[in-house]
């Protein structure tokens, strides 16, 4: 699998120590997706990902850091 420069890109910011807090959750998603997951809708605000038939189930943080 040959993944873009974003992705790539997104891939070392989270694996970066201390990991970078400003993260979207659309990146992360669309990593996902370039390596072929499955991302659907759960219940609330949970997200369900497949990937080489692997299943989890996230509940992305969203939120805004006070100024």
């Amino acid at each position: 699998m040959k993944l873009g420069k974003t992705h790539r890109r997104t891939l070392a910011s989270i694996f970066e120590d201390p990991v970078r807090a400003g993260i979207n959750w659309s990146e992360i998603e669309n990593l996902l997706k370039a390596c072929g997951a499955e991302i659907s809708e759960g219940r609330g605000s949970r997200v369900r990902i497949v990937l080489n038939d692997v299943r989890a189930v996230f509940h992305p943080a969203i939120f805004t850091i006070p100024s």
